[in-house]
């Protein structure tokens, strides 16, 4: 049924007429610089704002072929986030200079994996795990999870009880572009962006005028039909996705050894993995050239999927209702030469249910218990822009989010209601202290109120940042902040582990770097960073698991990449990432943290550019996993390779080769949980 819906919302997208998407073509510029390089030193200085005829060709076909970059385009705003404006994948004007990776849409494009999740596994500092629940999360410079805040157009989508996001949920085909702060993180992100920050940017029918309808199949199984419509109605834009697919599971590597236990993990087909959805999205755009510009958009996303249980564990775990449904408005509106108000509105929905099976016939009538959540969040965001002098101009807000859950373990017990409210006061200055040196400063009280204004906590924040080019080649950064994450709805009410007691988490971060670009084929940097975390909250083994405040931890390290465009039709960027992070009680690392990771990605595009091929191998180190039955504790170390191949044939159509884990390599990402072998998926679209 689902999938029959899907169906007929495709035949709707593909009826607008083709005189509106030939009008809405605008006359292709040249294209940038390399798509995907990463984007650590402030770009060029703005262009003065041009009209829409000058925008890129950035059609579907085009993208597919590999013919048309990105722009730097500073009138073709997506989002808003928390005082910056989002730029495409441009730097916003008051970022704090730090360390961030920028992926692009033509980037985006020429990666394997469809998604968030597989799109991120191979920058530098990131690390993906997906484990127990078979949730994929990331992890920034030893930070995990709950400590790196995600967002979708600036607004946060970890959730409230857990504080945690499955990045498989998100898909990447509405995806505009992606950045990961991986230093210290303005103020303006507000509360709970303590490890980092990775932001998704969906797209806008303005940015991608026309119809494309991809069909996609592969192993296990595997298919999924896709139609994107993106199109211009003068001032206003139309930007609609719909996906429907699913999957018989995943398929374990050929190196996999089965444990032996009674009914645990045999091999072959991954147990219980199987996967089905239906995604819809839609983003309505608003700009009338007199410095208004306003976005609207709202999804849905349905699935039900197993959950694989770990291999040595005899457990039937399956997500009968999973069900997420949203709404943004963001606004920009310039009230002056000088002054530009943001803000934004937002609600979130997101349900559950999670049954435990008593066997592997999944017989509704024999369950351990059907445990379903509840949760919903309402927020909004409002900050002012000002431009005090042309050298300095300074950011004005608040943020304030209501979290709450209802959640009970059966359907026969009574609900349980937590909720919450999390804001923050900021503001941040951008100067420019003359020649190429440039300061950033920001303040900000970050608060959190509980039981109807009884319980309240406040906890400072701040974020300081200098960059510099002695020369036109090379560049220097330095950055300091202190961020605050306080501790989730479960954290706090669980009735097994949770603690009333436990403080917000603090972290206070560093980093100092240099960037050299002998020239347009090559860039190096390099970037030392060290973060002392105080109060982290963890799990007492001896106290039944319950959540208390560790004394502190540490992380420090280094990241070294470089970017090497020896033709133009090859680029090769290879990157290595140390980390050591540790836990200050205990002397043990840090759960999950690889010491040593190592990424490549090689890139090449055949003579003009109706192929491209793109390779991504991955080295991530042992890791220590305080779960692991090993005498050391360790998770062995692995190297796993992706690829792609697209290939533009004709005007209209395109073919897409992805293959993950193409040596089919045994691997584990968190214990006892195997990830899938070799994956190979073929895709056909038409652009109409």
């Amino acid at each position: 049924m689902r999938l029959a819906a899907v169906c007929g919302l495709l035949a709707c997208l593909l009826a607008p007429a083709r005189g509106t998407q030939e009008a809405a073509n605008p006359a292709p510029a040249p294209p940038s610089a390399r798509a995907g390089a990463t984007q650590t030193t402030p770009p060029p200085a703005p262009r003065p704002e041009t009209p829409d005829s000058t925008r890129s060709a950035r059609t579907p076909a085009a993208v597919a072929a590999g013919v048309v970059g990105t722009t730097w385009l500073p009138d073709s705003s997506v989002a808003f986030t928390l005082g910056e404006i989002i730029v495409t994948a441009d730097r916003p004007r008051h970022e704090l200079r730090v360390r961030s990776g920028a992926l692009e849409f033509a980037d985006l494009a020429f990666r394997p994996g469809s998604s968030a999740s597989e799109l991120l596994k191979a920058l530098p500092g990131v690390s993906v795990s997906a484990g127990r629940k078979d949730e994929a999360s990331v992890a920034i410079r030893g930070f995990g999870a709950r400590r790196v805040a995600i967002l979708v157009d600036g607004r946060p989508m970890n959730l409230p009880y857990y504080g945690t996001f499955d990045l498989a949920s998100l898909d990447a085909d509405k995806l505009e572009g992606i950045r990961v702060v991986r230093g210290p993180a303005s103020v303006t992100y507000g509360p709970n962006v303590m490890g980092g920050v990775v932001n998704f940017l969906t797209a806008r029918g303005r940015d991608h005028p026309g119809t494309r309808l991809r069909v996609s199949g592969g192993s296990h199984n595997t298919g999924e039909i896709l139609a994107t419509h993106g199109r211009v109605m003068g001032r206003w834009d139309l930007f609609v996705t719909a996906r429907g697919g699913g999957s018989d599971g995943s398929v374990l590597s050929h190196g996999f050894r089965p444990t032996g236990y009674p009914g645990t993990e045999e091999g072959g087909y991954r147990d219980n993995s199987h996967r089905v959805e239906v995604d819809l999205f839609a983003k309505l755009g608003y700009r009338n050239g007199a410095g208004t510009d306003a976005a609207l958009s709202c999804g849905y996303l349905d699935v039900e999927k197993g959950v694989p249980s770990a291999i040595d564990e005899e457990r039937y775990w399956r997500f009968t209702d999973w069900r997420r449904f949203f709404g943004d408005l963001t606004l920009s509106h310039k009230l002056g030469p000088a002054m530009t108000l943001q803000a934004k509105a937002y609600g979130d929905v997101f349900v559950n249910t999670l049954v435990d099976y008593e066997d592997g016939r999944f017989d509704p009538a024999a369950v351990f218990y059907s445990s379903t959540h509840d949760n919903w969040d309402l927020g909004g965001i409002v900050s002012l822009e000002h431009d005090w002098s042309p050298r300095v101009q300074g950011t004005y807000g608040a943020s304030l989010r209501e979290d709450q859950i209802k959640k009970r373990m059966n359907p026969d017990e009574p609900w349980l209601y937590h909720h919450q409210l999390t804001g923050s006061v900021y503001n941040e200055y951008y100067a420019r202290l003359g020649g190429t040196l440039r300061a950033t400063l920001g303040l900000a009280d970050h608060f959190v109120i509980r039981n109807h204004l009884g319980d309240v906590d406040h906890s400072p924040g701040f974020a300081a940042g200098l960059t510099m080019r002695p020369a036109p080649d090379w560049g220097l950064i330095a950055s300091a902040g202190q961020g605050t994450r306080f501790p989730t709805l479960s954290q706090l009410w669980s009735q097994n582990t949770g603690n009333r007691e436990l403080r917000p988490e603090v972290a206070r971060r560093f980093e100092v770097g240099a960037d050299w670009t002998p020239g347009r084929a090559a860039r190096t940097e390099l970037t030392l960073f060290w973060n002392e975390l105080h109060d982290l909250i963890d799990r007492d083994n001896r106290r039944a698991g319950r959540y208390y405040n560790i004394r502190g931890a540490r992380s420090r390290g280094l990241e070294l990449d470089e970017t090497v465009r020896p033709w133009d039709w090859l680029e090769i960027q290879a990157s290595y990432t140390y980390t050591q992070a540790e836990n200050r009680d205990t002397g043990q690392a840090l759960d999950l943290v690889p010491e040593h990771k190592i990424d490549g990605r090689l890139t090449a595009s055949a003579p003009g550019g109706d192929s491209r091929w793109t390779l991504i191998v991955t080295r991530v180190g042992s890791r220590f996993d305080s779960e692991s039955l090993s005498a050391d504790q360790a998770l062995a170390a692995y190297t796993v390779a992706d690829c792609l191949v697209a290939s533009r044939l004709g005007r209209r159509w395109s073919l897409t080769l992805e293959v993950m884990n193409v040596g089919d390599v045994h691997y584990e990402e968190e214990v006892m949980y195997p990830a899938p072998g070799r994956t190979v998926l073929i895709s056909a679209a038409v652009d109409l």
